[in-house]
């Protein structure tokens, strides 16, 4: 029998406590190491991973179809924001429906990115970006050839959800080909590059082929088409590695968390959908089905929340998505910030197009001309942002969440802008004494006043999120400091061995 005396209790408690905040902050420094960045997942793996041999006529090449694979994918988009008029009048769209132009293929993208990124780890990138790539060409294809609204609107998703796993499968390209140094961050700036320039390219290619060829904007999505299936090809005969599917470790289909993918996927759609679709609904906004689908939006999203953190705190699958990386404050904050941000430039972009194309009545040759200083931009504002990321910490790419928020922000906002837009130019019609229903009616049947109102409305919702941007910036991230400095976790070794030093003696 055991006698604990006073002393004895009072060491083991003071141990107990130095014990638990020791963890505490062991714990606070591994979440940010859990943050998916690519060059902490190298850290990692650096010590295991072996790199295959590539000569460097295949590896300018692979760096090369990477880049073009960012570049089509963002020119893609900016190409349907100049188009969209023309589509619409082509396929007799109503103006709240147009948005689903531009959305469908973003909101595909956010219910499947995270599944999508999973499963290139799993079963391998090279695979997973030719497939993503000639199915994406084969939507491509389908668009040119839409009849009506709704098969665009299909085969828009469709193209979504294929090229969701092309942007994750381009990163583990580059990740698991190139070693760490020069040559690794030569390719990820390459990366990066293809935003600025793949804008600049959508403009000029859409502008060009809406205005001077036969077939109109149909000919920009064959050519997107074409370029898709070049991809895939160069990709198959250059990039390293397996083109058949194999599993690359225990953690196969059966592994994933396909609960949490169903209810992310359920949510996002729930809640995005009812936004877009509530001024079209037979009753507007009154028709209960709106309300019910994005209530169901709200539940799944709650437990999406709750199975995930369930998940992680059992360790026995791996989740969809670690949710302590949001307990994280910084995180977090730059999470929003990206949403805001990402929601009101790609919001901009559609509503700058309509107006001067439905309002003014500007061709579209004329429109490309006022978006290329804003290519200018982007191109500049990417080189110094690569070269001060070279010269602090060779910083990788953000993961999948950063996509997956992107394309949320990008339709959840146009879904927003749409309902104030069309709210305010039917209450411009009828001061007029013309009663329409604007988010049912082409823009061209529109009275130009009320137009124009319902444009100034849109434009005020953006600069408004850019604001809150800008106020979660310097509010919530004004201790970020240096970006992109790693934190090391020597001192928490050494707090640690200070402890056992203590509890030897």
């Amino acid at each position: 029998m055991s006698v604990s005396t006073p002393v004895a209790t009072r060491e083991k408690a003071d141990q107990s406590v130095e014990d638990d905040a020791l963890e505490q902050k062991q714990d606070e420094q591994l979440q940010d190491v859990a943050i998916p960045t690519l060059d902490r997942i190298e850290e990692a793996a650096s010590s295991t991973t072996v790199f295959p041999t590539i000569s460097t006529y295949k590896a300018i090449i692979l760096v090369g179809l990477v880049m073009v694979s960012s570049m089509m994918q963002v020119a893609t988009g900016i190409g349907v924001s100049i188009t969209i008029a023309d589509i619409g009048h082509d396929l007799n769209i109503p103006s709240g429906q147009l948005q689903w132009v531009a959305s469908a293929g973003s909101l595909a993208t956010a219910c499947t990115l995270l599944v999508s990124g999973k499963l290139a780890d799993m079963y391998g990138h090279k695979p997973v970006f030719v497939i993503g790539c000639v199915l994406g060409g084969s939507m491509f294809l389908g668009m040119g050839l839409a009849r009506d609204k709704y098969q665009l609107f299909i085969f828009r998703a469709l193209g979504g959800v294929a090229f969701s796993g092309v942007t994750p499968a381009a990163i583990g390209l580059i990740g698991t080909t190139f070693p760490e140094g020069p040559a690794k961050s030569r390719a990820f700036a390459g990366l990066g590059a293809g935003a600025p320039v793949g804008t600049a390219i959508g403009l000029v290619l859409a502008g060009i082929t809406t205005q001077y060829t036969p077939a109109g904007w149909r000919t920009f999505f064959w050519i997107c088409a074409s370029l898709s299936c070049a991809l895939a090809i160069g990709a198959a005969f250059v990039a390293p590695g397996s083109l058949i599917p194999r599993a690359r470790s225990e953690h196969t289909l059966k592994g994933l968390d396909w609960i949490g993918v169903i209810l992310s996927a359920v949510a996002i759609f729930c809640i995005v959908f009812p936004l877009g679709e509530g001024g079209n609904a037979p009753q507007g906004w009154k028709t209960p089905f709106v309300w019910i689908i994005l209530g169901v939006g709200i539940v799944f999203s709650a437990l999406f929340v709750f199975w995930e953190r369930r998940l992680e705190k059992r360790g026995t699958k791996q989740p969809l998505m670690r949710m302590s990386m949001w307990n994280k404050k910084m995180f977090a904050s730059l999470m929003l910030a990206d949403l805001c941000l990402s929601g009101a430039f790609g919001s901009i972009i559609l509503w700058m197009t309509l107006y001067w194309r439905s309002y003014e009545g500007r061709s579209v040759i004329q429109i490309t001309l006022r978006f290329l200083p804003l290519c200018v931009c982007g191109v500049v504002a990417n080189i110094v942002g690569s070269f001060a990321v070279a010269h602090l910490s060779e910083q990788g790419q953000g993961g999948s969440i950063f996509s997956t928020v992107v394309a949320i922000a990008g339709a959840l906002m146009l879904a927003i802008s749409t309902i104030v837009s069309d709210r305010v130019a039917q209450q411009k019609a009828a001061s007029l004494g013309i009663v329409i229903e604007a988010s049912k009616t082409q823009s061209a049947k529109i009275p130009k006043p009320a137009l124009l109102q319902g444009y100034r409305a849109a434009f005020y919702a953006c600069f408004g999120l850019s604001m809150l941007a800008a106020l979660v910036v310097g509010v919530l991230l004004r201790n970020m400091g240096t970006v992109g400095r790693k934190k090391e976790l020597a001192p928490v070794v050494q707090e640690e061995e200070k402890a056992e030093e203590v509890r030897v003696a």
